[in-house]
Order: C-alpha cells, then structure tokens, then sequence
C-alpha cells in the first residue's frame, strides 16, 4: 500500500484533528457505525497469543488520520490514544504480514456495509447510473530487494520506475465511489519475439523429430519380430518360397534400420539447435531483461515461503497474471456480492474480446461497457 500522506487539510476531520481523545472518539463513533470491530475480529483465530488481531488493526485503521505515516512512526509519536498495551512495532508488523489475513474481504465486507448504511439514509438514496471502474495507477518504490519488485513503465513520465502497477476496482452507486478490490502486478519486462520464435521453431522441430524416431523404433522392432519368424519356419522348413519371404524380410529391416539410423541423427542435431536457442534466451533475461532486473538482483529479494491455501499465495500468483484476466475475476465477485452496474467504465487499452463475453453472459446482457 502507498505511505499514507498528512490529514492536516482533510476538512472533514480539521474541526477533531487538534484534540486527540475528541478525534479518538469521534472515529471510535464512525468505526462502530460500520461495526468494524465484528469485521475485524474474524481474523482473531489466525493468532492464538497475545494482542487479538481485530484490536491491532484497530488501531492500523486510525492512523492516517492521526497524520502519522507508517507504523515505526506511531511508536515513536507517543500518541496515548494509539498506545495498545505498550505493544512494540513488532507487533503491528507481524499482523499486516499474516499471509492468512484476506484484505480482499475485509474490504468488500466494508463496502457492503457502507452501501447498506446509505440506503438508509433517505437524503443519500440517489437513483442514478451505476458503474464499476477499473483503473490501473504505478506504485513506485525504492530498493530492488523488495518482495518481486520490478522495472515498469510509466505511461504518465514516459519513463521506468521500479515498483509494481495497482489494478483498483470500484462502484459508483450515483451518488458515492466505493472501493471493492484491488490487485498488484508486475511486468515481465522487454520482450526479443526473434530469440522467442527461434526457440518454439526448434523445439517443434525437437518433438517432431522425436516422435519420428519413436515411430522408427516400433517398426523396427515389428520388422524383427517378423525376420524371427520367418528365420524360425525356414529352419522347419527350407523350401525356396520360405527363403524368398525371409530375404525380403531382411531388405525391408535394412531399410527401416537405416531410417532410424538417420532419424537418430537428425534428432541429434535438433536437439543441439533447441539447446542453443534455449541458451540464447536464457542469457537474455539472464543479462537482466526479465522483470527488468538481472538475476542476481532477482536471487537478491526478498522472500517469504507461504503455504499454498493462504491469501498471500493467492496475491503473489496475482502479481504475475494478466490484468485483464483478474479484472475480470473482480467484475464477477463484485456482481455475485450484489454490486451490479449499469456500466463498466475503462480506459481505452483495456478493450478486448473477453471482456465483451464476459459483460454478455452477466445479468443477461444488461451491463454495458464503456
């Protein structure tokens, strides 16, 4: 997540902002409105010890609007009414790095509770065009050793950062922007479509070879078991008609055997024509094309081992998948949870043939994309 910025001007909290137990309670207010805290505490059996984890977060949420920017700085601002039991950083930095902690959910719980809210309010019920928008922004970043951090390109500069891309989702209900879900990839970096087409050519070539010489193998083995038989009935029997089917048998083993023979070379050579063509793209990203970075800066990162039913798995294989592909996944999950547009609002780029078959098989046709 991007490093939450000062709330000095944030107009709607400046009459609290200079009163931090007014502040405190004003918020504990709102929290409580949304029922926050219920949310929150269906992630109090991912740890057993200690501080519950829905108290932690509690506390996560308040501090942007304490004007305070990340977690070491709330320890060492002294701030009592963010003070947990004298809890230490360690504390905060292990919960945010739970791997079972579904921020996806938690955020989608959030809006579905936020568009109830309004809908009971009778001056905030607006009836007007829906749409979800889907928008793809850079987060820079600063050191390669960052967890799969990567080289991208930034289509507002027109130059490259390091960082990741962030894919938003969000529901205009006519009157409110809600946000339900986000994504973070990575690029994969330049692309060399010569080294990429040679390498495909010779291992179809390799495999066609192959299955050449398999072929070649079964009928020379068929072509031997026939030789045995006849050479077996022509002992019983050595009349010239035998003679004649086993001297035929033999020229038909030659020939196969012989094609075999060159078969085996010629997959030979193949074989050494796919081992340089995967040996020249692999030196290509190995000269630091992939991701933008060489492979020691990629060996470099840092990494964390997580088990594969866990949301942070889920996450680090988002992180490689195609933004269309996940932007679809969220159109579905957003419309299953009851936030079904009228539109779908994205930039031009986005524009494809799955997302119009998509759109054409939710709510019968109905939602129109934009």
């Amino acid at each position: 997540m991007q490093p939450n910025k000062s709330t000095n001007n944030i107009s709607e909290i400046k009459e609290f902002a200079y009163d931090c137990e007014q502040l405190t309670n004003s918020l504990a207010g709102v929290m409580s409105k949304f029922k926050l805290k219920t949310q929150l505490s269906l992630f109090d059996v991912l740890k057993s010890k200690g501080l519950a984890l829905s108290d932690i977060f509690s506390i996560l949420v308040l501090l942007p609007f304490f004007g305070v920017a990340s977690v070491h700085a709330m320890v060492k601002s002294g701030i009592k009414s963010l003070d947990l039991d004298g809890a230490g950083k360690d504390v905060y930095y292990e919960a945010k790095n739970n791997e079972f902690v579904d921020w996806r959910m938690l955020l989608l719980l959030h809006a579905k509770r936020l568009r109830y809210l309004l809908s009971k309010r009778e001056g905030l019920i607006i009836e007007g065009v829906k749409a979800l928008v889907f928008d793809d922004t850079p987060i820079q970043k600063t050191g390669k050793k960052i967890e799969r951090v990567g080289i991208m390109h930034d289509h507002v500069s027109g130059g490259y950062i390091l960082g990741y891309k962030l894919l938003v989702c969000g529901f205009w209900d006519g009157g409110s922007f809600i946000p339900l879900d986000f994504s973070f990839h990575r690029e994969k970096g330049h692309r060399n479509d010569e080294l990429i087409k040679a390498f495909k050519k010779t291992k179809k070539a390799l495999e066609k070879a192959e299955l050449t010489v398999l072929r070649c193998n079964e009928s020379v083995s068929k072509k031997k078991a026939k030789i045995n038989d006849f050479i077996a009935e022509y002992e019983s029997n050595p009349i010239k008609n035998n003679n004649i089917k086993l001297g035929r048998a033999t020229d038909s083993f030659n020939k196969i055997a012989y094609k075999l023979a060159l078969c085996t070379q010629e997959k030979a050579e193949k074989v050494r024509e796919f081992e340089s063509a995967k040996k020249k793209l692999k030196q290509f990203y190995k000269d630091g094309k992939l991701f933008g970075l060489t492979t020691k800066e990629r060996k470099e990162q840092y990494k964390k081992i997580v088990t594969k039913d866990s949301c942070g798995y889920t996450r680090r294989r988002e992180l490689d998948k195609g933004k269309i592909s996940v932007m679809l996944e969220m159109l579905n999950r957003a419309v299953k949870n009851g936030f079904v547009p009228d539109y779908v609002l994205v930039d031009s780029w986005f524009f494809c043939y799955e997302i119009l078959e998509r759109l054409s098989k939710l709510k019968s046709g109905t939602i129109k994309l934009v």
